[in-house]
């Protein structure tokens, strides 16, 4: 929930890439709590996503995402369409 509280992060179920504070999330712990792993796991985002760049020219969600039942937020599935990238 704390990724979620609305004074923090208003309209908190948006995705919004220009959200002002959008580094002051706390999904990789904060402190002496703070994820080993964040840096590797920035970096290989990063670098996945820079290589789906280079071979879509379009993507779009297929469907409605569906968030599940769990206590974990995020889609159990997530369908998505995509155009290639025209080979050089």
């Amino acid at each position: 929930e704390a990724n979620h509280d609305p004074d923090r992060f208003p309209c908190p179920g948006e995705l919004q890439l220009d959200r002002q504070n959008n580094r002051s999330h706390l999904a990789f712990g904060f402190g002496p709590h703070h994820c080993l792993g964040a840096a590797l796991a920035r970096l290989l985002m990063e670098e996945g996503l820079r290589a789906l760049a280079k071979t879509i020219t379009a993507i779009r969600v297929d469907r409605s995402v569906d968030e599940g039942t769990t206590g974990l937020r995020g889609p159990t599935e997530l369908h998505l369409t995509y155009q290639a990238r025209p080979s050089a």
